[in-house]
């Protein structure tokens, strides 16, 4: 019997360190493909990097050093990837379709940060969103939503 209840405290005690890790695991991935986006078009930009550290920052009510910090871990993650799966994966199993929405507008931002839309960001977002389950309406609304806003902040 007590073996029994060993076990099942062992379980337990497993689980919450899971939804720990999974948090840092979601927060991982949702940088990645932000850092994806940005590095599809080739060119390392100063506004793409800014709106990320912002975007990073907001979502996850981060600082600005915090922010940097997880951008430098997941690029540090990205350069041995050679797959979005694993990460896509992660935003798949602990995300909802409005939090995986919300992802996809943030990497039409990065997409957009630059005030110019690289058929290669194209690509990847329209990837993303696939690999996300994600609906082509959910695509176009994102895009058009982040494409108003690249134009707002243009004047």
């Amino acid at each position: 019997m007590t073996h029994l209840l060993n076990r099942l405290l062992d379980r337990l005690t497993d689980r919450s360190e899971t939804r720990t890790a999974s948090e840092r695991d979601i927060r991982l991935a949702t940088a990645a493909l932000l850092v994806e986006v940005a590095r599809a078009d080739f060119h390392d930009q100063a506004e793409e990097i800014r709106a990320m550290i912002e975007l990073i920052a907001r979502r996850f009510d981060l600082s600005e050093p915090e922010a940097r910090d997880l951008l430098d871990q997941a690029n540090k993650h990205q350069d041995k990837q050679v797959s979005l799966f694993p990460i896509v994966e992660t935003i798949n199993k602990n995300c909802s379709p409005e939090e995986k929405r919300d992802i996809l507008l943030d990497c039409w931002r990065i997409a957009y940060a630059d005030n110019r839309l690289d058929r290669y960001e194209d690509h990847h977002v329209r990837k993303i969103a696939e690999l996300l389950h994600l609906s082509h309406a959910d695509f176009i609304q994102t895009k058009l939503r982040a494409q108003a806003e690249a134009e707002k902040r243009r004047g």
